[in-house]
This record gives structure tokens, sequence and C-alpha cells, in this order.
């Protein structure tokens, strides 16, 4: 008698109780999906629901900006340590050495095959969401050598999370009493989860024999309409709302075809964070607001900070980057000659300079 040969499958085990509870045979499934299952896969990780909330104005998906992000989530996410004897965790470890996550722009490029430019556009636009701060610092290395503007960048992770989580409504599914004579107990509350619509709808779901025996029985299931989801009404003090109209004047003033999104709770929440948690001055937030709009000088590759407040949130972009501009400001108003591309016009100016001083 002759025996034929067998590899023994891991999942040989799983394939008959998947068998005797749904009834259907193993040749029901492809092959492939038995080997991918033996595969373990590790690496960053993109949820489908940044696809939804990080794009372009136009619409269109950002891919270098979600899959930055990929990396950076990947390197805040800890790593547990566990004892050697229980195998319990007993603490979390950071990836990274210092307190926030050092990386060049040339890396993440070098990594990832973008250009330096899309990787420092994309840094932007994940600032502009909240999602990460970039931290620019003058660090010490061997020797006393000091390097400046080394970035680094931190997360937020409470953004982060309302990116990547959403809730699903659902309507709760109770069996009448009495108890049924065939059915053990009392019965218990079953809950189903079903994606938001905008009308009434009853459907009947299938419960799954009891374990004495009982039949499967259908179950009616009424859920309430639900339209999108009501946001939480946030109130704004008056004086929120003068700076925010104020900030608004500004923006139109610097450029005439700006156009402000409908909503403006979010320029609300920054101005009133700057108001109350920063404890800035009313006047002094439009002082600096307006000079960084008629901040317009070249230098390098920055074009300014006009260029840089002409998002959907500039309230935001400048609670964020309140004490470099104000730095900024109060620098150029202590400089003696203003910067001049023209070197003839800027000689002209150090002499004439130089005679009034004398």
């Amino acid at each position: 008698m002759q025996h034929q040969n067998s590899i023994a499958s891991p999942f040989s085990q799983q394939e008959n109780i998947l068998d005797s509870h749904s009834g259907t045979t193993t040749s029901s499934v492809p092959p492939e999906v038995y080997e991918m299952g033996k595969l373990h896969f590790e690496g960053n990780v993109i949820p489908h629901t940044w696809y939804e909330h990080i794009r372009f104005d136009n619409g269109k998906v950002d891919l270098v900006s979600i899959t930055l992000l990929s990396e950076i989530v990947y390197w805040y996410r800890p790593t547990y340590v566990k004892d050697e004897a229980t195998g319990k965790a007993i603490g979390l470890k950071k990836k990274f050495r210092g307190d926030a996550l050092q990386k060049s722009k040339k890396a993440l490029a070098d990594q990832f095959g973008f250009t330096e430019r899309q990787v420092k556009d994309s840094l932007a636009r994940l600032e502009e969401l909240g999602l990460i701060i970039r931290d620019y610092r003058t660090i010490e290395v061997g020797d006393g050598l000091r390097l400046g503007n080394v970035l680094f960048i931190k997360i937020n992770p409470t953004k982060i999370a309302q990116i990547s989580f959403f809730e699903r409504q659902g309507c709760d599914v109770q069996t009448s009493d009495p108890v049924h004579s065939n059915v053990g107990g009392h019965a218990f509350k079953r809950q189903t989860n079903t994606y938001t619509t905008t009308e009434t709808s009853t459907k009947k779901t299938k419960t799954p024999p009891s374990p004495q025996g009982g039949e499967a029985t259908d179950v009616a299931c009424a859920c309430e309409p639900s339209l999108k989801k009501k946001k939480k009404q946030v109130s704004f003090t008056p004086l929120t709302h003068a700076v925010c109209k104020a900030v608004k004047e500004k923006m139109f003033a610097a450029k005439s075809d700006y156009q402000p999104p409908n909503d403006l709770t979010s320029w609300l929440t920054s101005i009133e964070e700057m108001l109350v948690k920063d404890k800035r001055a009313p006047a002094n937030i439009i002082a600096v607001l307006e000079w960084a709009l008629a901040d317009n000088e070249i230098r390098g590759d920055w074009n300014g900070w006009s260029s840089k407040l002409m998002t959907k949130n500039p309230a935001g972009y400048l609670r964020i980057k309140f004490d470099k501009i104000e730095q900024g400001m109060k620098a150029k108003k202590t400089r003696k000659f203003a910067p001049c591309s023209d070197d003839q016009k800027a000689a002209d100016l150090i002499r004439e300079g130089m005679r009034n001083s004398i």
C-alpha cells in the first residue's frame, strides 16, 4: 500500500474549524491566501483614512506627504520591553536617541526617491494640518563643533488619531421578552455596526443557533435616520471674534483674491489659544501678522513669511511660528540699513548713514 507524501499546513486545523462552522470547502479559498498568511510584514503603516484627509487643495491625494507621515509615525511608535522571566511588558522604549526625531530633508528624499523640494513642501503641508511640528535647532557634535538649522520633527498624536480612525454608528438589536422556551437564560443584547445613511432602514439579521439547539431566528433592526455627524458647537469670546475679523481684513489687504474657508472655526480656535494659552496681546497679534504679510524678501530659497501665511488657517500657522516671526520683526527694526540687492544703492545708503553719524 502506497502512502502519499504531504506537507502539513499550519492552517489545517483552522481550515477544519472553518469548514465545520461555515459549511464551505477549503477549495473555495485560493491557495495564495494561505501562503500570504504565513508571511509576517514589518514596516510603516498607512491607515486608509489618511487618503481622505491628506489631500491637495484640488482634491488630489498627497501621496508624498502620506509616505513621509507614515515614516515619522513609525519612529514615534514605541517598542515594548518585556521581562525575560515572566514575558510581561514592563516598559516602553523609544526608537530615536534624543527628545525628538532628527531627520534631514536629504535623508528622507534619498530614502523614498523624492526630491528635497518635494520633502520640504510636504513637511510644510503636514505642519499646516497640525500633524507635525518642524523644529530647527543648533546642536553640538564632537570637538565642540556646532551645527545650525538641524531639523527635528515632532508629532501631534491627537491630530494623527483624528485622521486615523472613524466612528461607525450602529443600532442595538435585542430579543423580545419573554424568553423563548428553547433558549436557556436571558437573551443578550447584540449590536450591529452599520454605515451612516440618510434614511430610515429596517433590515433583518440572522442570529446564530443557540448552544441549546434553538433554531436561528430573524431579528428586525430599525435604525434611526442619521445624517452627517453633527459638529460640536464651540463658543468663542467677543474679543476672539474681533481679532478674527481683523485677521481676515489683513489677509484681504495683503492679497485681494485670497479665499478664506467658509467655516472659520479653526481660525477662531487658534486665535483664542494665542489670547488665552499663549497670553498674546491682541494688538501684538495683529502687528506681527501685518509685518509678516508685508515680508516678501527673497533670501535664497526663502520667499518671505507672506507666502507661508497664505494658507487655509493663517492664524494657526501664525501661532506656531509667532516667536520666530516676532524675532524677525524686531531684528528688522534694529537694522540701520535695509537690505538691498542693488550694490551701488546699498553703498550710497552706507555713505549717507556715515555722514549723518559724524
